[in-house]
């Protein structure tokens, strides 16, 4: 994939560093919202250097599952084929368990007629497939192995990043910089920004386990005695898992020893017991905290969060992907205007949260509440629920709740 630069001079700035040409959009983070935050902007003739700290895109339990809102925006944006393109799966529905034994089948038809289906694919393909495309513009600069370590201010604005690429630290000054680099941003903490709300309700232990019968084409969800179990496919023959467990369980876990863990797993559903049986110790499991938080103000002089760096979501619903890159599709249209204005004020650059923060906070509202149905009831309450979900489903009631979280409405794009 080719990598253009900024035309790199070999100044020396104030901190000693190197110092790179200036670019229109400095994006930090290579995400999904980061990453076709850079390419609407690249398309349009908008010199965007995209900042990636890790060596290439691929990391593990990444947000693999695009709902039908994700797919939606993506044909909204004319990117419907680059999905299509991708290694995938379409999931047809939900499936809800009790220990072992199905008690709903709901399928995605009855929630989102329009677009029947969600997808899986990995991510490390998805931002393969952006980046790439972005790689056709001549305003396109990705740098992998570049790591923010300060901002570059003038007065009270912030006019560029200090980069640290493999042993060099480079400066590069822009007209906007944004910060997508997501729940753990170090752009947000740079920054001085404000979190209004943050909510830590459950965790999620992620796993991988061979496929066993025929492959699944639905999410599951088992309620147990002990705790709930989640199971969506993931290719090859493979099937991707989770346990729920309250806040910072996981230390305890790992303090006990891997047989108390082994124990919990032989408590679920039968498919993961052979894998529980042959685990030696914690290197299969990654945890995924389910911190859900929205930052106050996401502008502050020239900076711009979008993404998970200024709204994370819960695992809830799974519509993690597809809020970021909603936002970031509404970042294209703002700062384009920005750019073609020559403005970059508060309130002009502050119209991103404006149009954006009413739907964020009912998806977490929503999310808030569905994890407390899902995350950590008591056994009473689910054994209740094994009851009341299939009535639930029958009346419409469990659709109507879901709906809004899954597929929401469309975006108000002007393209």
């Amino acid at each position: 994939m080719k990598q253009a630069a900024p035309v790199v001079t070999h100044q020396t700035g104030e901190r000693g560093s190197r110092v790179a040409g200036e670019c229109d959009v400095i994006v930090v983070g290579g995400g999904p919202a980061g990453a076709l935050l850079a390419l609407l902007l690249a398309r349009k003739g908008v010199r965007t250097l995209l900042l990636e700290r890790h060596i290439d895109f691929h990391r593990e339990y990444r947000g693999e599952v695009l709902m039908p809102r994700f797919t939606r925006l993506f044909q909204q944006l004319g990117l419907e084929a680059l999905v299509e393109a991708l290694p995938h799966r379409r999931l047809d529905g939900e499936e809800y368990y009790w220990m072992n034994r199905r008690i709903v089948s709901l399928g995605f038809c009855t929630v989102s007629p329009e677009i029947p289906y969600a997808v899986w694919t990995p991510q490390t393909a998805l931002l393969d497939a952006l980046a790439e495309l972005g790689s056709r513009h001549s305003s396109w600069s990705l740098w992998f192995d570049a790591t923010v370590r300060d901002l570059i201010r003038e007065g009270d604005r912030v006019v560029g990043v200090v980069v640290q690429k493999g042993d060099e630290r480079i400066e590069v000054r822009s007209r906007v910089v944004v910060g997508a680099d997501g729940r753990f941003s170090s752009l947000r903490r740079l920054g001085g920004f404000e979190v209004a709300y943050n909510r830590h309700d459950f965790d999620i232990l992620w796993f991988t386990i061979p496929e066993s019968g025929d492959q699944p084409t639905a999410f599951r969800t088992y309620l147990t005695p002990p705790r709930g179990y989640l199971a969506l496919p993931k290719d090859p023959n493979l099937v991707q898992c989770g346990m729920l467990l309250p806040p910072h369980a996981w230390s305890s876990y790992k303090k006990r020893g891997i047989e108390s863990l082994r124990a919990h797993l032989l408590e679920g559903p039968d498919f993961m017991h052979p894998f529980a049986r042959e685990v030696k110790d914690f290197s299969s499991f990654t945890l995924l905290q389910a911190n859900l938080d929205f930052v106050k103000d996401w502008e502050r002089g020239g900076l711009v969060l979008i993404g998970d760096a200024a709204h994370t979501c819960s695992p809830a619903g799974a519509v993690g992907v597809s809020i970021a890159v909603e936002t970031a599709a509404v970042a294209a249209e703002v700062l384009l205007d920005c750019l073609d204005k020559g403005t970059f004020r508060k309130d002009a650059l502050g119209e991103i949260q404006k149009r954006r923060e009413p739907a964020v906070r009912a998806v977490h509202e929503r999310q808030i509440r569905l994890g407390r149905a899902i995350g950590l009831p008591s056994f009473r309450r689910r054994r209740l629920a094994s009851f009341v979900l299939p009535w639930l489903v029958r009346l419409g009631v469990v659709q109507s709740v879901l709906r809004p979280l899954v597929v929401g409405e469309p975006l108000a794009l002007r393209s």
